[in-house]
């Protein structure tokens, strides 16, 4: 019978739902042609209408046919599918190794064996090394991308791999849940919060399932995104309500949100519902915070008695119930006990960023005092309260801003009566202690500051580097020392750095990450860059070419700051 005519016949079969005689046909067929495969679906098709689709019958005909003709790649893997659907784990890997003696570059039996490895413990990096050969084969597999990204997960050491190959399948593929919820998990153990949010809200928005949705509202509160915070957990508890999964732990993320929004009294029943599932430290805790939003000064004093004795100062929980008694002390107006309090609290091992982030909003709330208060939140903000930066952009912007323009007029007359480069020193050097502009919590200062500061310099420095920001060298004659004061100028950041580099290390600044020199031209009247290595390593002539050229440059050695 021809190709043709066995098509025809299979067909017929099929139509007519003659069983047998398909099965028949079908594997005739597969032993005939094992390279063409056509006769698989039919094979199939017959097994499933005989015995109710059963996967033994199915294994037993494959099985047959892989005996019939070992190397027949086409009936291992679909031998080594069945296996799998029934199971069997440890045979389907068997027929997927014997692919790959066959077929060294099947990209189904790469993945599928790393895939087996990655639940093995202590195996991911082994089954990394069969996604990467699968992807080799593929490279947009959308499966074997993900595979990749699990195992590089797994194994903890390649994390800036693993995030390249998340941003290139984000990419490719657009939204997809599988790849979105890895690459969240991914950039959450890289600390990145906000990117994984992101992803995590696309989550949200395309499926809401219970986890997306609690996601986005936990990592909202760790963010302090309240809003979005309350929001996206207001609707997972009413997901976690339909489906009987209300736990203690979402309540008390929901009363967090809601309280720092001001609605106390929901805060105050949620955490009571959340208590009555689960009763806990944290939920006690938490209810306080709403006590203590609503007045009940009373009922927080009586519990923090307990609590105090409980966890004292070093215990797990003793941090937080010290700083409820601080706030308590706050609203019974005691703020010079509060006050002593925080700065003990400013002494102990874990309670410097929660102390300053008090003694801040103190100054701020109760004493009007923005020096103090930027102080503390300065120290609050170094120490990683995300939340230190909101504050100072929201109540000391004038006064920061104040401060520099008063930097700027004590500087004046220094400026119009001395036209060295010590005059820059001081200036750079008493702008760096104004660390706020430096910091990202003040991008619009940033702006407005650096526009005064480089118009003051560009109003007396005539040599610029074509760099982004500019660089000046004030350098000390032959001794060839060199106190640089570098800016950086990017939407984010104001950078002046002022250091000393002497010739035995090297000259100029570091621009682009090459080491820099600024060196002037008789022939063009400027300043040019040049690279510069260690002063060893110059040539004679080019060093007496450097010293000429430095001891063209006025300074006062007596100005020259301190590293």
């Amino acid at each position: 019978m021809s190709k043709a005519e066995q098509i025809e016949a299979l067909k017929t079969a099929a139509a007519a739902a003659e069983w047998p005689k398909l099965q028949e046909l079908a594997l005739g067929a597969l032993n005939e042609y094992p390279e063409e495969g056509f006769g698989y679906d039919y094979l199939a098709q017959a097994l499933d209408a005989q015995e109710g689709g059963s996967l033994e019958a199915i294994e037993r005909c494959l099985l047959k046919l892989v005996e019939l003709n070992p190397k027949d790649t086409k009936a291992l893997l679909r031998l080594a599918q069945t296996q799998l659907k029934m199971g069997d784990a440890p045979q389907a890997m068997v027929a997927y190794r014997q692919i790959l003696k066959l077929q060294p570059e099947q990209d189904e039996a790469l993945n599928a064996i790393g895939e087996e490895l990655l639940f093995e413990q202590n195996k991911a990096a082994e089954a990394l090394s069969f996604f990467q050969a699968a992807m080799k084969v593929k490279p947009n597999e959308l499966l074997y991308q993900i595979n990749a990204l699990l195992a590089m997960r797994s194994m903890g050491n390649r994390e800036k791999e693993a995030l390249i190959l998340l941003t290139k399948s984000i990419k490719l593929h657009g939204y997809q849940e599988k790849l979105f919820a890895v690459g969240a998990e991914l950039y959450l153990a890289e600390g990145e919060k906000k990117k994984a949010l992101k992803l995590l809200q696309m989550l949200r928005e395309k499926d809401p399932n219970l986890t997306y949705v609690y996601n986005v509202g936990r990592i909202a509160n760790e963010l302090e995104d309240y809003p979005l915070a309350y929001d996206a957990l207001a609707q997972a508890y009413e997901l976690a309500k339909a489906n009987n999964e209300v736990s203690s732990l979402l309540l008390q993320a929901y009363a967090k949100a809601a309280m720092e929004l001001g609605h106390a009294q929901k805060a105050q029943e949620l955490i009571e519902q959340g208590i009555q599932i689960s009763p806990s430290v944290s939920a006690n805790l938490l209810l306080l915070d709403s006590l203590l939003a609503q007045g009940k000064l009373e009922e927080v004093e009586k519990e923090l008695e307990v609590l105090l004795r409980q966890y004292p100062l070093g215990s797990t929980f003793g941090l937080d119930v010290i700083l409820k008694q601080g706030r308590l002390l706050q609203a019974k107006g005691d703020y010079a006990a509060a006050e002593t309090l925080y700065l003990d609290l400013m002494k102990a091992e874990g309670g410097q960023k929660d102390a300053a982030m008090a003694l801040g909003l103190m100054a701020i709330n109760q004493e009007n005092n923005p020096a103090k208060a930027y102080f503390y939140l300065s120290k609050a903000e170094a120490l990683g309260a995300p939340r230190a930066s909101q504050l100072i952009k929201e109540y000391l912007y004038d006064y920061l801003k104040g401060y520099a323009e008063q930097t700027l007029a004590d500087m004046a007359p220094a400026i119009e009566q001395n036209k060295n480069q010590a005059v820059f020193q001081q200036l750079a050097g008493k702008y760096l202690s104004f660390k706020a502009v430096r910091s990202e919590s003040m991008r619009q200062i940033n702006k407005e500051v650096a526009d005064m500061i480089e118009e003051q310099l560009k109003k007396r420095i005539i040599f610029f580097s074509p760099q982004a920001g500019f660089s000046i060298n004030p350098i000390g004659q032959t001794t060839v020392f060199a106190y640089e004061l570098k800016v950086q100028h990017s939407p984010n950041m104001l950078d002046f750095e002022l250091r000393p580099l002497d010739g035995r290390r090297g000259l100029g600044v570091r621009l682009n990450m090459s080491p820099q020199g600024l060196v002037w031209s008789e022939k063009r009247g400027e300043f040019l860059l040049f690279e510069l290595k260690d002063w060893s390593e110059l040539g004679e002539e080019q060093q007496s070419h450097v010293q000429e050229s430095l001891a063209k440059v006025a300074y006062l050695p007596d100005a020259i700051p301190q590293h």
